[in-house]
């Protein structure tokens, strides 16, 4: 993954729909509403650069109400979403990817919502872009963390990719992605089968150095979370009782501190673990 921290694709391909609001009208406003979008998350970051969606989100409601707006038929929404997918990636502060996320996530909503051919659509443009990203860029963990709030990235296409990059090279971007993916699992984001490649080799990996153990225990949180959550669907009182407990005080600085200088493999690879 070689390039600039913010090299992204040319894809994906967007092609003028045809509508009520197509064409140069479209383009023109898609080009307003990112200059008012820019100002906007700007003007948030001058007064703190440390400043989260939630601290924010009020004042930005109005931009976003701007893109709900230009949302119309699934050619006119695809386009847009398509827009939006391209700049995802290229700025990479926290507010800038829960816009990008929120964003696109009305588009989820415009196309039908998540169980929508539409939505499938979105979502799989998302991540065959996010494949294609030439950089570390695309292991951002405050993007990554915005789509999978929104359920926007097809995680098993992300647990193929990064299994097979875990096996060819070992380096801490990618240690942190695949522990965030675990926190996902813990937290009710995602199930456990849906990134089971990853996580598996993750454990197999922190087994092997020795000195991964708050690692394991994550991975042994994030199974019985997702088993909880399947008793729970199935109606089995008895192993919901396994439903996730809160993390023990210190786990966090536990692993923050003991794995600052834990391996994956022969490479070494500081993992930190919190999930925002």
């Amino acid at each position: 993954m070689e390039g600039a921290p913010g090299a992204v694709p040319d894809r994906p391909e967007s092609r003028l729909p045809e509508g009520t609001l197509h064409g140069a009208a479209l383009i023109e406003g898609l080009m307003t509403w990112t200059a008012a979008a820019d100002s906007a998350v700007n003007a948030a970051l001058q007064r703190d650069a440390n400043t989260s969606w939630e601290a924010c989100a009020s004042e930005l409601a109005p931009v976003l109400g701007q893109f709900k707006e230009m949302l119309g038929g699934e050619d006119v929404t695809l386009f847009c979403a398509k827009r939006i997918i391209r700049r995802t990636w290229e700025y990479l502060s926290k507010v800038h990817a829960s816009l990008h996320a929120e964003a696109l996530a009305l588009c989820v909503a415009a196309m039908g919502g998540p169980d929508s051919l539409g939505a499938r659509r979105i979502c799989s443009e998302l991540t065959s872009f996010w494949v294609q990203i030439n950089s570390e860029a695309k292991l951002n963990r405050d993007v990554a963390e915005a789509l999978i709030r929104k359920g926007l990235l097809l995680l098993p296409e992300v647990d193929a990719y990064l299994a097979k990059l875990l096996l060819q090279t070992r380096t801490q971007a990618l240690g942190d992605f695949a522990v965030l993916l675990a926190r996902a699992v813990k937290d009710g984001l995602a199930g456990y089968a849906d990134v089971s490649m990853s996580l598996e080799l993750l454990g197999k990996l922190s087994a092997a150095a020795g000195s991964n153990e708050a690692i394991l225990q994550l991975l042994n949180a994030a199974r019985q979370s997702s088993r909880a959550r399947a008793a729970l669907r199935a109606g089995l009182p008895d192993l919901a009782g396994l439903k996730d407990k809160q993390d023990p005080p210190g786990f966090h600085q536990q692993v923050e501190g003991g794995l600052r200088s834990a391996s994956l493999g022969s490479r070494c690879c500081g993992i930190a673990l919190r999930w925002a």
